[in-house]
Order: structure tokens, then sequence, then C-alpha cells
């Protein structure tokens, strides 16, 4: 009689982005912050990268597994340095049995900044 080993399937990690909504506008001369969430139901979360226009933004940031997973949130800075335009954020999931799962696009739209006027960060209350 043979034994057969079965292997438990690791399961996606799910990725929402929480910061920025889809359709706002600054100012080309500002920085916002990109914030976002992922969890893995198998504990084996990786970590986030993040994508601007597609392009991956920034090292990814790693999972710091000392703290709780739930609500757990992952951010970078981000400035549109002076470029006007519509810029489209998200942001993958990676868990260490190599899943991936993507978060849907955002669009930010940044609108001709003035160097003069003072800009203001805020960011989230925990």
């Amino acid at each position: 009689m043979t034994m057969q080993v079965v292997k438990n399937a690791s399961l996606s990690p799910t990725v929402s982005m929480i910061y920025p909504a889809s359709d706002i506008q600054i100012s080309s001369s500002s920085e916002i912050r990109l914030y976002a969430t992922a969890m893995d139901m198998d504990d084996s979360l990786y970590g986030v990268q993040f994508y601007v226009n597609g392009e991956e933004y920034g090292d990814p940031i790693l999972y710091d597994k000392s703290r709780p997973m739930q609500n757990y949130v992952y951010g970078i800075n981000w400035s549109p340095n002076d470029l006007p335009g519509s810029y489209y954020f998200s942001v993958k999931a990676i868990d260490s049995s190599g899943n991936q799962t993507y978060s849907p696009a955002v669009v930010i739209n940044a609108a001709q900044g003035n160097e003069y006027i003072p800009n203001i960060a805020l960011s989230p209350i925990s």
C-alpha cells in the first residue's frame, strides 16, 4: 500500500488600495502618501509592491510578522514632480509561495501646480 502526500495549495493574498481614491485631483507640485492593506488567509504574506503607471514604484515593502496582519497598513510617498497629467496607481500583494494579487487601478489627475502656493499633507488617523 502506498501513501500519497497531498500538499495544500497556498491561498492567494488579497490586497486593497486605501488611498488615494480614484478620480481625485492634486497639484503637480504636491506630494501624497499611497496606502494599501493586504491579507493572506494561510499566513504566508511576504509583502506588497506599489505601481505607478504600470511600473514598479519604490522597493517592495515586506510584511513585519511581529505585527498583526489585520489592519496592517503599507505606505509610500509619491509626487508627480511638477508633471501634470493622469496617473494610475495599483498595488500587488505577494506571498511566500509566489502567489500574486493586484488591486484595481485608481486614477488621479495632477493639475499644474504653483510653487508659491503652500502645500498641506494629511495622514490618516489610526
